[in-house]
């Protein structure tokens, strides 16, 4: 029997039970957690999202389809979620862990023309298997597909669902396939390493840890802190915005040097900041300088792993919390960074607080999009998303019998995704709507943040009035 067959049983056999012992399954079985929830809602209401994450590995072919196979079987039985299936019952939505169930692969042939063909064929296949859409309540949430190519390689396309798979989980991923010995004939007699809580753990008790008086006391908070927001410092589009936007991106990358990177660092030891309030100081004055408009509204996406046996897990975690931002022409820089450290510090006070529910208290009895209600300006165009230190390099996923495809084309639903991390120096990437915006006119954005970043480092006593005549 596959998945969807048992789901069908199930739910049929639900069915025919009295109310009240519905009631009973649908308490003891484990509801959705707030990450998906809101996932979940959104691909639900809206025909033209599609929540995915794509992972196409170019593996040598001296490793079996088997060796594949029993990789995956280790993996499937380590996580809870590449097991789980969603139901549907009287109008409320559960996850069920099913028992865990051989995988079997089976390898296409990908036939190609010749070679220098290859590539094209390749990514061809990738956009169709992308646009493919899960029927969130039919079947398990991700994929593998297998194919053999002609270069004497196997081309293995992973695709997850965002409801149980968010951007630490394709690390967590791939270091466990390298880990477990690079698809090696020994990865069957690997034994089961146990994680000491699954996903469904972690659902339980953020549902104990969101009290309705938590929730209601902090909605209430959201609300005031941005009920007054009139403006939003947002770029003018070089291009008008379609109706129903591809999400296409282009993405830019500002490296500073070593010296710069160093006197980042030393400012921010100085004066008791982080990093990201730095970043979203930085982003906020450029975007004042460039818009004229002195408030800024920035989506920070949180990880939401609060607790630290969730760091080893596969889920979707993923929380977005909005920093809000007002300027003051007088004020001084360190001043700008002072409010910034303390809305942030609010924001980490309550990461558990689910942005779906800001979304509701602001748009009540509206339907929601992503980042604010359908058909409605967003509540959300600019992230920060800060990636730690050497978060670029954490997975060494290229090598001469494994590589990721890199074909794959970047998208963002946002204007301008600002991803900053610290490696050997500090970096920050640019992803940007490229349907929107002209290249021409992002370079120009990225050189005026740097040139802030660096004149503001160089003294924080400077007041904003005196940044504005910095090209």
């Amino acid at each position: 029997m596959n998945e969807s067959d048992f789901i069908n049983n199930y739910t049929n056999r639900i069915s025919t039970l009295s109310k009240e012992k519905q009631e009973v399954v649908l308490e003891k079985l484990t509801p959705l957690s707030e990450s998906q929830k809101r996932i979940y809602s959104i691909e639900n209401n809206l025909s033209d999202i599609n929540n995915v994450t794509l992972i196409p590995l170019l593996i040598s072919n001296k490793f079996n389809i088997r060796t594949i196979e029993k990789t995956l079987n280790f993996i499937a039985r380590k996580h809870e979620t590449l097991r789980t299936v969603f139901l549907e019952i009287n109008g409320e939505l559960r996850q069920l862990v099913l028992p865990y169930k051989e995988i079997k692969l089976n390898a296409k042939h990908l036939e190609t023309p010749n070679q220098n063909e290859e590539n094209k064929h390749i990514k061809n296949l990738i956009s169709e298997i992308e646009s493919e859409r899960f029927n969130l309540t039919k079947e398990y949430l991700w994929k593998c597909h297998i194919y053999n190519l002609e270069t004497s390689k196997y081309l293995v396309i992973f695709v997850f669902h965002q409801t149980i798979f968010d951007g630490l989980s394709l690390y967590i991923f791939l270091n466990e396939l390298l880990t477990f010995q690079q698809f090696t004939e020994n990865a069957n007699n690997l034994k089961d390493s146990q994680l000491k809580i699954q996903y469904t753990d972690y659902v339980r008790w953020q549902k104990k840890s969101l009290s309705p008086d938590y929730l209601n006391r902090t909605k209430e908070l959201w609300k005031t802190k941005l009920q007054n927001q009139t403006k939003n410092a947002n770029i003018v589009p070089d291009h008008p915005r379609p109706q129903k936007s591809l999400c296409q991106a282009g993405e830019i990358e500002a490296v500073f040097s070593d010296s710069q990177t160093n006197t980042i660092n030393k400012f921010c030891s100085s004066n008791k900041i982080t990093l990201p309030m730095l970043g979203a100081a930085i982003l906020t004055l450029s975007l004042f300088k460039t818009t004229k408009i002195n408030e800024t509204i920035i989506g920070i996406p949180i990880a939401g792993r609060t607790l630290p046996e969730s760091e080893k897990i596969i889920g979707s975690f993923v929380n977005i919390a909005p920093l809000i931002i007002k300027i003051n022409e007088n004020q001084t820089v360190k001043e700008l960074l002072s409010a910034i450290k303390n809305e942030m510090l609010f924001i980490q006070e309550n990461q558990e607080f689910p942005f779906r529910k800001i979304l509701e208290a602001l748009y009540p009895n509206q339907q929601l999009a992503n980042y604010g209600a359908a058909n409605q300006e967003p509540l959300l165009r600019i992230f920060l998303d800060y990636k730690g230190k050497n978060s670029a390099n954490n997975t060494n996923t290229n090598t001469s019998d494994f590589s990721i495809f890199e074909t794959v084309e970047k998208k963002t639903g946002c204007d301008i995704y600002l991803k900053l991390w610290e490696n050997t120096n500090i970096t920050s990437a640019f992803l940007y709507n490229a349907e929107t915006f002209d290249l021409s006119t992002i370079t120009d954005f990225i050189n005026l943040y740097k040139n802030i970043f660096i004149k503001v480092t160089e003294n924080s006593e400077l007041k904003i009035n005196e940044l504005i005549f910095i090209n």
